[in-house]
């Protein structure tokens, strides 16, 4: 059931905080590809004598497991661009120093 007051009634985890559950799964799993590395490359090698295409398909698979997907990025621009820029000098009424004076001229 949704609450549509927008008001939380105590239960479930606060905004931002790590699913423990998760966090938990990933180590695991972090420490299980760590400890059986040298079986892995093992395995791999033995893939890839018959078929090197598999092993490197099979290697980015591991991979996504480990390291975190990179999304791209789009910038886009807004349809109208900036046409006009009016720049307005206000006078302050003090008077320039000598060096003011030689950029001004």
């Amino acid at each position: 059931m949704s609450n549509k007051g927008g008001k939380r009634n105590g239960a479930g985890r606060p905004k931002g905080t790590p699913n423990k559950a998760t966090t938990e799964t990933r180590e695991l799993f972090n420490n299980l590809v760590y400890n059986n590395s040298s079986r892995m490359q093992t395995l791999l090698d033995r893939v890839a004598e018959d078929n090197p295409a598999k092993a490197v398909e099979l290697f980015i698979k591991m991979s996504e497991f480990v390291l975190p997907k990179l999304r791209s990025t789009e910038l886009i621009q807004d349809a109208d661009p900036i046409r006009k820029i009016k720049i307005e000098v206000i006078d302050t009424l003090t008077p320039l120093a000598s060096s003011e004076r030689e950029i001004v001229e």
